[in-house]
């Protein structure tokens, strides 16, 4: 993946994208999912979209599965 220049980064996102895994969030990340829950906890913002976060959770999950798959065949 470096050799060839198609590298972009060292993000799940970044790798998944090269394997082709379609996100179901991909403008979220997990800097924002913990800046929201902190937010959250803080009093500083509203409660979030618990569903959407748990998606998230559960993309990066598969994400994995997929890239190890993918590799692994």
């Amino acid at each position: 993946i470096i050799r060839s220049g198609v590298y972009k980064g060292h993000g799940l996102q970044d790798i998944t994208y090269y394997f082709g895994y379609p996100f179901k969030h991909p403008e979220k990340n997990g800097y924002h999912m913990g800046l929201e829950y902190q937010g959250f906890i803080l009093g500083t913002l509203e409660e979030p979209d618990w569903e959407k976060i748990i998606e998230y959770n559960k993309d990066d999950v598969l994400a994995m599965k997929y890239i190890i798959e993918s590799v692994c065949l």
